[in-house]
């Protein structure tokens, strides 16, 4: 049985994560990376309660039917559904150090942001890994899951292979509120673009640049694509401390959706 009511609570549980195809009728089978943090870590046994979670909104509250280490069992009864987080906010973030970028990951799932997609900029500290590349995306992800869980959030976002800033904007393009943090003196406030009183988007996309900023080559791309400049204010900020602003302000002016 499904229940789409709205009437749902953040009351921290112990939570995991469960892909679609693990949902039976009325039991989940957990993972082997989930079953070992219930079993060895949480050192939780049969009859304690969780809540699971599909990383796509979908969420139940059930009982460890059988703790084996390599393979949880969990029967449950009722599906809930939370609501979805609007606008759905992209972020286009230019690839910094890993240690910031996986600090800005933990603030986009914090903040409810919906996709991250990774961009090689002029500027960017990180090229393109000839190797390694699915062994990084799989620890980002992990990331993304952590967060999740500790945040008491419902939707994991999804987290794209890095691509050029040409193949970012071509794929974004149409997208009517589209912004990127500028040095320009002339740009208007972020709270200035997302206040226009005709601004009721059902998408947001982000843009934010490396450190030191973008290349005039890259502004003349993002201008000819639409996107609109936007102020941070008038203190330059690191790319990771800029992408939290962003997502901040974002859930600041919409969470009322």
């Amino acid at each position: 049985m499904t229940n789409n009511s709205k009437t749902f609570n953040y009351i921290p549980h112990i939570r995991c994560v469960a892909t679609a195809d693990a949902w039976g009728a009325d039991r989940i089978a957990l993972d082997e990376a989930e079953s070992h943090h219930l079993v060895r870590v949480l050192r939780l046994a049969e009859g304690a309660q969780v809540r699971v979670l599909d990383g796509c909104g979908r969420w139940t509250d059930g009982v460890i039917e059988s703790a084996h280490k390599r393979a949880v069992t969990i029967r449950y009864e009722t599906v809930q559904t939370a609501p979805e987080i609007r606008p759905r906010t992209i972020l286009v973030q230019s690839l910094i150090k890993q240690a910031r970028m996986e600090f800005v990951i933990q603030k986009m799932v914090e903040l409810g942001g919906a996709e991250l997609l990774p961009v090689w900029g002029d500027r960017s500290v990180v090229k393109e890994r000839a190797s390694g590349e699915d062994n990084h995306r799989e620890r980002m992800q992990a990331i993304a899951l952590a967060a999740l869980k500790q945040s008491c959030g419902y939707q994991l976002p999804v987290i794209h292979p890095p691509v050029t800033l040409e193949a970012a904007l071509e794929s974004l393009r149409g997208t009517a509120h589209q912004y990127y943090g500028a040095l320009e003196p002339e740009s208007r406030t972020l709270r200035e673009a997302l206040r226009n009183p005709e601004a009721n988007p059902d998408r947001v996309v982000l843009y934010v640049g490396p450190e030191g900023d973008y290349t005039e080559r890259e502004r003349v791309l993002l201008r000819d694509a639409g996107v609109k400049p936007v102020s941070l204010g008038p203190t330059v900020l690191r790319s990771e401390t800029a992408a939290l602003f962003m997502l901040s302000a974002v859930r600041y002016e919409f969470d009322a959706l």
